[in-house]
């Protein structure tokens, strides 16, 4: 056999640990499956795996030569499988958007995309952190910051950012906030979520129900321990809080930006931003990832470019 297929069991090794789940997986005997294994790790000169009877790991030579063996795969997958213009595309795909900071524009953009290929079946997966792709049988998993397994392959959509946010109701009935210390006397809405996705060293728990906010300021980081009012795990909630006139909130100006400029949101302290995070896609292996990957990230990657094209204030003075 070539030596994609050798690349390919062994990224699929990789991924569930298991020569026997691997042969299922490629329609493979398992001797076939060892077989590869051996020529791979021979033509590298390299010790790539090591096994017991439970489980097999990588080597650190193996943990190396993944991201390499998986950049080659996707190039070939490119290369051989990219999407046609005229191409129809049909069957069942489980797509996971993780992290609430994904789920609102997201959904929508998947059902647009769908319904320029209606051959396409799609299972949704919202969820507040990550999902295991494999053992929820899922194809592409879309999130915004948070870690990424290493034996899955990510690509980057862009940058996401926050900025604050409260209702007018709200803002009439409340000092509206001058300096970031002033919003130590208002009512604040936290996304739990925030604090994985974003990492210990921007966002983390100081104690029972106190948090640290981070703002970026021009070139400058500044942070505030807060004890909000209302947290949630979920941003959907805070959202229609904060619609509500509930408090003020961390939101994603992608997810915001149209309320802001029809007037049901405003911007507190418009100086001030969040901290900024990478929006990834995931998959398990480039061999298996839905056939019209490439086109969907495409799709949702020029998304998100145009809704923050432009300052606010040009997006405004268009409505």
């Amino acid at each position: 056999m070539d030596r994609l297929t050798k690349l390919e069991v062994f990224s699929k090794i990789a991924e569930t640990g298991s020569f026997f789940e691997t042969a299922r997986s490629l329609n493979l005997s398992r001797p076939t499956v060892t077989r590869l294994m051996a020529e791979l790790e021979k033509d590298l000169n390299q010790k790539l795996l090591f096994r017991n009877t439970r489980r097999v790991s990588l080597t650190s030579a193996g943990e190396s030569f993944l991201p390499r063996a998986r950049e080659l795969l996707n190039l070939a997958s490119d290369i051989f499988h990219s999407p046609r213009h005229s191409e129809k595309y049909d069957g069942l795909y489980r797509i996971n958007i993780a992290t609430t900071y994904a789920n609102f524009k997201l959904p929508e953009l998947i059902e647009e995309f769908q319904k320029l290929h209606p051959g396409i079946r799609i299972e949704l997966l919202l969820s507040a952190s990550p999902l295991p792709l494999v053992q929820n049988r899922i194809d592409l998993r879309f999130q915004i910051g948070g870690k990424v397994n290493p034996l899955y392959i990510k690509r980057s959509l862009g940058k996401s950012n926050s900025w604050m946010c409260a209702s007018p109701a709200y803002l009439d009935t409340h000092s509206r906030p001058e300096t970031i210390k002033d919003l130590l006397k208002q009512d604040l809405l936290h996304n739990l979520v925030i604090d994985e996705d974003l990492g210990e060293e921007l966002l983390h728990v100081k104690g029972r129900g106190v948090y640290t906010w981070w703002f970026t300021h021009g070139n400058k980081r500044e942070k505030l321990k807060v004890a909000p009012k209302f947290a949630c795990n979920y941003s959907k909630p805070l959202y229609h809080a904060c619609l509500r006139g509930q408090g003020i909130a961390y939101l994603p100006i992608s997810e915001s930006l149209l309320d802001v400029l029809e007037g049901r949101l405003e911007v507190v302290l418009p100086e001030y931003r969040g901290i900024l995070v990478d929006i990834w896609a995931v998959y398990a292996s480039s061999a298996h990832k839905p056939p019209f990957t490439e086109e969907l990230l495409a799709y949702v990657k020029h998304a998100f470019e145009t809704i923050l094209a432009n300052p606010v204030e040009q997006r405004a003075e268009a409505v």
